[in-house]
């Protein structure tokens, strides 16, 4: 099992016009968890931790280019690799 852990944003909107800058958000909160064994009709239990989350707040219609930086790393935490991902969005008004 991997994890990703987005660590960096740049977007295409160096001035903010069309967006806020994005932020990390930081939750606690109670997961589904399936338990072992429990295959055909799984059973869940739950499991508290803290979790985290970017958002930002739309300005005005646009076209936005993100480029994330996120690592990978094993389930021992150990470093992986490091990746980039240049997704986009379409603001119209509604």
């Amino acid at each position: 099992m991997s994890t990703s852990l987005l660590y960096r944003y740049v977007g295409s909107d160096p001035q903010h016009q069309l967006i806020r800058t994005p932020e990390i958000e930081v939750v606690d909160g109670v997961y589904p968890l399936p338990k072992e064994g429990t295959e055909g009709r799984p059973e869940f239990e739950t499991q508290r931790y803290a979790d985290h989350y970017w958002r930002t707040t739309v300005k005005r219609s646009g076209k936005v280019v993100y480029h994330f930086s996120f690592q990978i790393l094993d389930r021992h935490r150990r470093l992986q690799g490091y990746l980039q991902w240049d997704p986009f969005i379409t603001i119209e008004e509604a």
